[in-house]
């Protein structure tokens, strides 16, 4: 599996900007993000973590993300919204339209088990992150918003993902 070189005229489910730019726009926020600054790995997992829009499932696109040596943190951005959700309910005031409708077919906000069980899956500081990166997300979604150019993505190895990806998020930059 690739990532489709047609992520660029993908559109991102009920947003104004498209699967490439929203990827982008997350990655720009991790580059940009302090106290705590976000490593290596966290601003790739930002850029990649709706791999799941091109596989079946998002798991799918987890697991084939996790294969490649990447950390759980890459696939948990649908769980992170669901927790979100489940412990701060302004928290889902603030969610597009079409992001509280995806919310419904993820399982909806997680109840105080379910977190429980997720803190303690993953442990704190990747719960940290993950919610870093679906805070991103949510960011990812303004037309024309800046996005990160992939030479400033430390870590982001095109040979994973085919050049045709890269070539077009290059004439995007």
């Amino acid at each position: 599996m690739a990532v489709p070189a047609a992520s660029a005229d993908t559109p991102y489910i009920g947003e104004p900007v498209s699967q490439l730019e929203h990827s982008l726009q997350c990655a720009q926020q991790a580059l940009n993000a302090s106290n705590p600054f976000a490593d290596d790995e966290t601003i790739v997992a930002s850029l990649l973590h709706d791999i799941g829009q091109f596989a079946p499932e998002d798991e799918l696109g987890a697991r084939y993300l996790r294969g490649l040596g990447f950390p759980e943190k890459v696939g948990e951005h649908v769980n992170a919204k669901r927790y979100l959700c489940g412990i701060n309910p302004a928290y889902f005031e603030k969610l597009s339209e079409a992001s509280k409708e995806s919310l419904g077919f993820q399982g909806g906000p997680m109840d105080s088990e379910e977190r429980r069980i997720y803190e303690e899956a993953l442990g704190s500081d990747t719960v940290k992150d993950v919610v870093r990166i679906r805070k991103w997300d949510d960011g990812g979604e303004s037309r024309g918003g800046r996005g990160a150019r992939f030479g400033e993505i430390s870590g982001f190895d095109s040979e994973r993902f085919g050049e045709g990806w890269l070539e077009r998020g290059r004439r995007m930059s």
